[in-house]
């Protein structure tokens, strides 16, 4: 009697068949199990990271277009602004003869922090700052400057212990409108979170030779 005609006989008699190689495919079964599980999870963290890096970008291309927010000021800032407006990375402030945008960089670490925790930001790190600022030549050096088309809210800033700095109900606009920068020319300042713009408009019979812009950037 051969190895097979035993094998049959033990079956017809009730017996347990030898478990001839049945562990080993359980065991790759298994193996094959986790490395599906591995390569899922692999997966899943991978989508949960392009969600989370297309929502970032969704964020920011919303924030882009954000309308400015000019804030007149009540004494927060030098008294020759007229209007300031603040935003991620930068300041601009709106005097009676010039536009002075400011640029900040921050270094190394400190700019890995604002990413991950916002816009605290840590002592130990420097700040770097670029500057612009347009200037009319020749115009008006005290033009009417006033805030257009008022925006909803109120600016407040509590800062320190006495109230005597405290400056609160601070009105915003998304415009300002300097009247009479030459004879017959006004400038309109607006924009998003992603540019300022400027219109400068010129009365019927006004001279648009006599505008002439100029520029000084400090790095």
């Amino acid at each position: 009697m051969n190895a097979l005609e035993e094998i049959m006989r033990s079956t017809k008699k009730g017996a347990m068949a030898p478990q001839v190689g049945k562990r080993p495919i359980l065991l790759l079964a298994n193996l094959a199990l986790v490395v599906q599980l591995i390569l899922l999870s692999a997966l899943s963290a991978q989508a949960q990271t392009l969600s989370s890096e297309t929502a970032k970008n969704q964020l920011l291309a919303a924030y882009g277009r954000l309308p400015l927010s000019f804030e007149a000021n009540h004494g927060q800032t030098d008294a020759h602004v007229k209007f300031l407006s603040r935003g991620r990375g930068y300041s601009l402030f709106l005097t009676p003869s010039e536009a002075v945008l400011v640029l900040r960089k921050v270094e190394g670490k400190r700019q890995e922090a604002i990413e991950k925790d916002g816009p605290a930001l840590s002592p130990q790190h420097s700040e770097l700052s670029s500057v612009v600022r347009m200037k009319l030549a020749g115009a008006n050096p005290q033009p009417q400057v006033a805030g257009v088309e008022e925006l909803p809210g109120k600016v407040n800033y509590f800062i320190g212990n006495h109230s005597s700095k405290w400056r609160t109900n601070i009105p915003a606009y998304a415009k300002v409108k300097y009247e009479g920068v030459y004879p017959g020319v006004d400038v309109v300042y607006y924009g998003n979170q992603g540019q300022l713009e400027y219109d400068l408009v010129v009365a019927p019979g006004a001279d648009p030779s006599v505008i002439k812009l100029a520029f000084d950037l400090s790095l």
